[in-house]
């Protein structure tokens, strides 16, 4: 089945990959450039990729809202001089936050025009996917790179490396697969014939956002759905999704962390069987197959989200689901 999406043409040695701020920032400049220096460094003498960025706009606040790293204007801009930048590759978010949903407007002037080169990150980046996924253009839902494990300083996904996502990025995986989900509801537990769709989600209340503004694309769809959102809050977005239109084309749902708890966190095991009892819930309204990842701590197969691993896949590529010859649910995601 032929969905017409657009993928990237891999990145190879001398490449540039331009990072962008559309979200929250850093609280100091040391820590900002300190970030900034370790990337270019681990970057350039890893994969032999280098960065870019504008330091100038990185200091243009916006003052309603002073945790952004600078003001929607600015990061409209940012993100504009990125994709015309005929020597950036790839454009990666440095943080996610809140509030990138603000850009849609600006990007709808222009965005059409710009040249396509894959967009990266996760969390509040996922208001970005999503629109640019409208386009037709692939994404990369990973850690936003203050975030991995070789970061000086990680706030989550502190097991998750930047090997994984350059390997994708880069060609060296052009198949992405992952198994081990675990079935929420009948349809789910009678899956027989492999589902097709194209592969969208993220954070889960940028698409609930996504959801009020934008028509739901009219092609087979899976889902991939995170967030660090309260529990009562996830209900609640279920709810209103399930009544409205985003899933009316979904094959399948998949969730990953619902939380942000750390492995380590005493309360990790609470809080996590609390999100697994609001997915069966979800689950039996519902008459769409519904998963989740299977959390076992560090030796889970596959975690994406705001916990210590999230394994990047590529978003508005073709992905398959179908259970395996050992009886495990499978999902395999192009990404070439």
């Amino acid at each position: 089945m032929d969905f017409g999406y657009r993928t990237w043409k891999p990145l190879g040695a001398g490449d540039t990959i331009y990072i962008i701020a559309p979200s929250n920032g850093f609280s100091d400049k040391e820590s900002l450039l300190q970030t900034l220096s370790f990337l270019n460094d681990f970057s350039l003498s890893n994969f032999k990729v280098k960065i870019k960025y504008d330091i100038n706009a990185f200091n243009k606040k916006d003052l309603l809202c002073p945790e952004k790293a600078m003001s929607t204007e600015a990061s409209f801009l940012d993100v504009m001089a990125a994709f015309n930048d005929p020597e950036v590759k790839a454009i990666w978010a440095i943080k996610g936050g809140r509030l990138s949903l603000e850009m849609w407007a600006l990007l709808e002037t222009q965005a059409k025009s710009f040249p396509f080169k894959p967009l990266l990150g996760f969390s509040d980046i996922t208001s970005l996917h999503l629109f640019f996924n409208r386009l037709g253009y692939a994404t990369i839902h990973c850690p936003v790179l203050s975030y991995f494990k070789e970061s000086p300083t990680p706030h989550a996904n502190k097991l998750t490396s930047l090997k994984s996502t350059f390997d994708i990025l880069m060609g060296k995986t052009p198949i992405v697969t992952y198994k081990g989900f675990i079935p929420h509801n009948k349809v789910a537990q009678d899956l027989i014939a492999p589902i097709e769709g194209i592969l969208l989600g993220g954070n889960l209340s940028s698409i609930q956002f996504y959801d009020s503004v934008y028509e739901t694309p009219d092609i087979p769809t899976i889902w991939m759905i995170e967030t660090v959102d309260d529990y009562t809050r996830i209900e609640s977005i279920l709810e209103a999704l399930k009544a409205g239109k985003i899933f009316k084309n979904a094959q399948a749902i998949i969730f990953g962390h619902l939380h942000g708890k750390s492995y380590s966190d005493s309360n990790f095991s609470t809080v996590q069987n609390r999100c697994e009892l609001i997915i069966k819930r979800f689950s039996q309204k519902i008459n769409i197959p519904i998963f989740s990842v299977m959390v076992k701590g560090e030796d889970s197969t596959f975690c994406f989200g705001h916990g210590d691993l999230n394994h990047p896949f590529p978003l508005g590529t073709k992905a398959v689901l179908q259970v395996g010859a050992d009886k495990k649910t499978i999902l395999t995601i192009s990404s070439s």
